[in-house]
């Protein structure tokens, strides 16, 4: 594919290192893109010299087949990426440790409203889920009706990942809902509880969990 070729050209940076970040699973990517007709990925990374070159071209691939078409796809690095986000644009947020998440993750959200942007954050580097409700409760300004999701791989296992979405009653609150919405696999895929956003949430429950 066109954008994939490009993209490699683009990213000549890649390294051996055992520091390599972990990409999001296909389904995932595949299936935000089709409910929320998402016609741009943008990728947000710490830096580009650990991002698996042959690994992305291979995911990306994977995606567009299952969606059927292809996207555009753009890269931010840290600092870099304070610009509004375009609308039916998935964000990706890639990490590849916790030791610079925090910051990291401040710096993508601070004084940011969610609105109408997508986003998918990667928080599997936090080996405590309690971690990931402080890093993102007293920076993350959502509401009831953004859409914000973030998921975790096993541990020591990128064979299985949980997805959660994230909002508040009001922006202004600190107190996020964190309601788990799927499950996802190599074997079996990516099962969504309750497909319909809204009736997610219509009882505002907070269901978080971690096997």
């Amino acid at each position: 594919m066109k954008c994939v070729q490009l993209l490699i050209l683009a990213l000549s940076v890649e390294t051996a290192s055992t520091l390599t970040m972990t990409l999001p699973p296909v389904d995932i990517v595949a299936g935000l893109s089709k409910e929320y007709q998402i016609n741009h990925l943008q990728f947000h990374l710490p830096d580009l010299y650990h991002l698996p070159v042959k690994s992305l071209k291979n995911m990306l691939t994977l995606v567009m087949t299952k969606i059927g078409r292809q996207l555009p796809v753009s890269f931010a690095i840290a600092g870099e990426d304070r610009k509004a986000s375009k609308r039916n644009e998935l964000n990706i947020v890639i990490s590849k440790s916790s030791r610079n998440m925090n910051n990291y993750l401040t710096s993508l959200f601070k004084q940011r409203h969610i609105g109408s942007e997508i986003w998918l954050v990667d928080v599997s580097s936090f080996t405590n889920f309690e971690k990931v409700t402080d890093a993102l409760g007293d920076i993350l300004q959502v509401d009831l009706d953004d859409d914000f999701f973030i998921y975790q791989f096993g541990k020591n296992n990128s064979n299985t990942a949980i997805l959660w979405e994230v909002y508040k009653i009001h922006a202004s609150q600190s107190n996020l809902i964190i309601n788990r919405i799927g499950d996802w696999s190599s074997k079996k895929g990516l099962f969504i509880n309750v497909p319909e956003k809204w009736k997610r949430r219509k009882d505002l429950k907070v269901s978080y969990h971690v096997d």
